[in-house]
């Protein structure tokens, strides 16, 4: 192995241990990574949980309501629905409007919903 090669990938592995980051689990990466002699810091995968949507009780609606913003403060939107007992749709929202903070966003959508 010619001398710079030699050369470049012990600097790669002596200063990979100066890096935070992680890598995005892509296998060709993996593979770079691993001829490089580099050590791997795959991200942690995210623990799915199933949910299961529910009818409201008789005589009860359920509201399911969402806020958000792009940026925070930012161009914000809010939807809702509103379901009764048998799961008709009673009233549906969905807009956006202005600029809030993610937090008002949240709060809107419930008002409105409300």
């Amino acid at each position: 192995m010619p001398k710079m090669k030699r050369d470049l990938l012990s600097h790669i592995r002596d200063t990979t241990h100066l890096s935070k980051a992680q890598m995005k689990n892509i296998m060709g990466d993996h593979s770079v990574l691993h001829k490089l002699q580099v050590p791997l810091y795959p991200r942690k995968f995210l623990q799915i949980k199933s949910c299961f949507w529910k009818l409201p009780n008789i005589g009860e609606v359920k509201i399911n309501s969402d806020g958000s913003s792009r940026g925070n403060p930012g161009k914000w939107g809010v939807r809702f629905i509103i379901r009764d007992h048998t799961g008709t749709f009673l009233r549906t929202c969905s807009q956006g409007l202005g600029n809030v903070t993610s937090y008002m966003a949240e709060c809107s959508a419930l008002s409105q919903g409300l």
